[in-house]
This record gives structure tokens, sequence and C-alpha cells, in this order.
């Protein structure tokens, strides 16, 4: 572990992920590190197998779910930095010879379970996949892997799958003791900024839309209804609607997300709002609200997918 620690203090990662831990409740205390709070997927019942990921304490890193059986452990957790987009890390370890199709069906249930609640977000899944065919995993969810180079003798046993665009090629590191995996180093940030563009939208509430009813209910159409030409009752009747319009729900301009996934459509965006708002004033209909949500936003995505 102290060899550890210096490599930790000339290159001070924001997270640090651990495969083949081999810990228990007890054991796991000697992976500690100041200013880092760790994250531990263990075995259970017996040694072996296992994943820890350590993450800068200044980062608030949220642990989503732990899993470890025979065939897989795994470790995610969740970093929310306020104007970027969320990022979800995972750090897996497959054991050779186990079954392939348990852990790719772990790894596809997971991230589909993570993106109707954080759709926004990045991933970077990192580990020891001894040889896993990730391929199709990588098409599914646009992943792609960083690792160009062997991480164990002659064989890339080690990747980091990863929808960032930003990241480029990792550094290869000497391995740790008597490790004989070699040490993989991704730099650039952590997550993506988000997206904005500017649009112009109307201000409109329910006083505002009464108001303007009332005015239209009380304005004269004399002028349209005189002119002869058709041409003129367009212009006529466009510009006394504009005018309404503008005095009573003027345009504004609005800052919004233009790099929300294609599935969240203007309906569930709704939904969504709906729900937040309900969230706010502690309504009854908020889990309603919320299980509308979740229920549109599978769906949309299904569709997309198809």
């Amino acid at each position: 572990m102290e060899i550890c620690r210096v490599r930790v203090e000339i290159h001070k990662p924001n997270i640090i992920r651990l495969t083949e831990t081999w810990l228990d409740a007890n054991k796991q205390q000697t992976i500690k590190l100041a200013g880092y709070d760790s994250h531990f997927s263990n075995r259970k019942g017996r040694v072996g197998c296992g994943v820890c990921i350590l993450s800068s304490s200044h980062l608030n890193a949220t642990l989503l779910y732990t899993y470890t059986t025979r065939t897989v452990s795994a470790a995610w957790i969740l970093l929310q930095v306020k104007t970027h987009r969320p990022l979800i890390i995972g750090c897996v370890y497959h054991p050779p010879n186990s079954d392939q199709g348990s852990t790719l069906d772990y790894l596809e249930s997971t991230i589909a379970k993570l993106t109707p609640k954080y759709p926004t977000a990045n991933y970077v899944i990192t580990g020891d996949f001894n040889r896993l065919p990730v391929n199709d995993l990588c098409s599914q969810f646009g992943f792609r892997d960083l690792v160009n180079f062997t991480t164990r003798a002659d064989a890339k046993l080690d990747l980091v799958l990863t929808d960032v665009a930003e990241y480029t090629e990792p550094l290869k590191l000497a391995p740790i003791a008597q490790n004989d995996h070699c040490c993989i180093l991704v730099e650039g940030r952590l997550c993506q900024k988000s997206k904005y563009t500017k649009i112009k939208r109307r201000l409109i509430t329910p006083e505002r839309k009464q108001d303007l009813l009332a005015n239209l209910a009380a304005t004269d159409w004399n002028e349209v209804l005189s002119t002869s030409s058709v041409d003129s009752k367009v212009t006529i009747f466009h510009q006394k609607i504009t005018e309404l319009l503008d005095s009573h729900c003027p345009e504004r301009l609005v800052k919004v997300r233009s790099d929300r996934p294609p599935w969240i459509t203007n309906s569930i965006l709704k939904l969504i709002k709906a729900r937040d708002e309900a969230f706010r004033r502690g309504c009854p209909s908020y889990k309603f609200l919320r299980s509308l949500v979740q229920k549109a936003v599978r769906a949309s995505k299904k569709r997309f997918i198809s």
C-alpha cells in the first residue's frame, strides 16, 4: 500500500480503481488514503475477486450499486458537479473462465437501469475484463475502449470503456509491487460541461393567459373584416395577434440544454417539470408523476433504440 501511496502522490488522481482486491470487511480498512473516500464491493463468504473505487473527498461521490457473484464483481459511483454533466464510474472484475453471458447481461441491465435515472450522464467503466467480448456492449451504448496497448504480458485484459469524446489514449504505467498488470492513467476532465443554447420563448402564466384571452374577446376586428384583399386581412390579423402576444406574453431569451438524449421528448420534459414541482410542494401526486416519468422514459428509449 505504501507503493500505491507514492504513485498517488506523484499523479494525484481524482479517481482510483482497483480490481482483485481480495478484501473483506476487516481487511478493507487497510485500503485507506487520506483525502479519498472508499467504495468497496467485496466477495461474501470467501476470499477472492472484489473491487474498490477511491474518490477524492472534494468530489462527494455517491455510491450507487455494489455487486459480487462468482462471475463478476462491480461497484458504481456517481459524480455530480454543478454546471457539468453527471459522470457514472464503474469498476468491474470478470474472473477468467467465468460465464461471459452472465457478466454481459449484468452490465447491460445495470446501464439500462441507470440511464432513465441519469439520462444526461456520461460513463467511464474500467476494470479487468479478462477477454470479455464487449463489442456489442459498446455498440449498444455508444462506448469506445481507450486502451490500445497490452496490460498483462502480451494480452490486453484491462479496459477503459467510455462515451466521453474528449478522453484520449491513456498512459501505460509500471505495475505496482508484485502485480503483473500494468497501471492505466486516464487524463482529462472528470465531467463534460453541459451544453446549453439560448432560444426565444414566450413568458406564459395562467394569469397572463387569462388577460390575453380577455383582450382578444374585446378586440375590434372590423378593420380585418372590412378589408377586401385576402393578403391585407392576413397581415392585419397577424399584426393584431402579435401585438397582443408581445403585450401580455413577451418573448425572452432562455437557456436550454442542447445535449439532451434524443429519447427525452417535449412531453417527457413536461412530465419531469410537473414531477419536480410536485416534489417541491410536497404534493401526494409526486410518486404517481415519478412513476409516469419512469414509464415514459423507458417506452421512449425502447422506441428510439428500435
